[in-house]
């Protein structure tokens, strides 16, 4: 059972990010912890921040202003709309 569950796991993001929030879904029924973080790391290099916010709602304060365009999970330094000239 690990195997398969390692195997979804490395091939969802071929669905989109969808596909790896309906993944977690199931692994977590099974209890499967690590395939969790793993996905969930990946969201938002895979274009899902979104879908890494509905995954971890702990995280919206601290991402409040987005996140910065590097492969890390940095937070953006908060912003208002002057700052945009």
């Amino acid at each position: 059972m690990q195997a398969l569950v390692d195997r979804a796991a490395a091939h969802t993001f071929r669905d989109g990010p969808a596909g790896a929030v309906s993944l977690i879904a199931q692994l977590r029924e099974l209890g499967a912890t690590a395939q969790i973080e793993a996905l969930t790391e990946r969201l938002p290099a895979a274009g899902g921040f979104a879908e890494f916010l509905d995954v971890r709602p702990d995280l919206k304060e601290r991402f409040r202003f987005g996140r910065e365009p590097a492969d890390e999970l940095i937070p953006a330094e908060p912003w208002t709309w002057t700052d945009l000239d």
